[in-house]
């Protein structure tokens, strides 16, 4: 059998790359918003809140980045590990829920809570990231450029901090309108969550090593993409 060591090219469908950042930021958007009511809220209710605004961003960060792995097209038959899938729900789910409940405890927000929460919702984001990564069954090996790893991990964390502070940090309210502030928070913890994502995805090659891999047919995931785009409109409406 003739074996040898290819690096694959992909392309990317610039529709779902729109999608994802539409999906991004307006999950993000409405994540906030919900965020935003914790700390008004009286303290029997604020669980509820919580869980609220973590299901939301968790849902956003994990559908983002699916959309954003599903444009991305290899040359190669590609299928998923769907238990791995869902680990990687629950992953991005939990982190964002520690965050909101760690800045939610105490009614005055200070620095420090809000380090600590842009820290768990930025490693929600980058480990749901590299789990979805491992769910890709195919038949190429995956090598990850340590600098881009680096900076997909800084990027998350830094644009959540951003965007916690101008939602929960009383006295910053007051310097910008309230339409404007929704609109950066949302750019911002959006662009978070698309950055590290396509950032990661710049740093990773894949290597195929046996020829008979480039002869699997691409897989067509249009009904997957579909299905994911609809639950996700579901959710956010609800």
């Amino acid at each position: 059998m003739l074996c040898l060591t290819t690096v694959l090219t992909a392309n990317y469908d610039v529709r779902l790359i729109i999608l994802s950042i539409a999906i991004a930021i307006i999950g993000s958007c409405i994540a906030l918003d919900i965020a935003e009511q914790i700390s008004l809220a009286q303290r029997s209710s604020r669980l509820w809140w919580v869980t609220g605004s973590a299901l939301t961003l968790g849902i956003t960060i994990w559908v983002m980045h699916f959309i954003g792995i599903l444009s991305y097209r290899l040359p190669i038959k590609v299928e998923y590990d769907y238990t791995i899938v869902l680990i990687s729900v629950v992953v991005a789910i939990v982190g964002s829920a520690i965050a909101f409940f760690i800045i939610s405890s105490q009614r005055e927000v200070g620095y420090v809570r809000l380090l600590v929460g842009s820290f768990f919702v930025g490693s929600a984001i980058i480990c749901m990231h590299y789990t979805a990564m491992l769910a890709l069954k195919l038949s190429a090996e995956q090598v990850h450029n340590l600098k881009l790893i680096t900076l997909s991990a800084v990027v998350p964390i830094a644009g959540s901090f951003a965007a916690l502070w101008l939602t929960f940090r009383p006295v910053e309210k007051k310097i910008i309108s309230l339409e404007l502030r929704k609109i950066y928070t949302a750019l911002l913890m959006g662009g978070a969550i698309c950055g590290t994502h396509y950032i990661a995805m710049s740093g990773v090659n894949f290597k195929v090593k046996n020829v008979s891999a480039l002869l699997d047919v691409a897989t067509d995931n249009t009904i997957l993409i579909i299905a994911i785009s609809i639950a996700t409109l579901i959710i956010l409406t609800l």
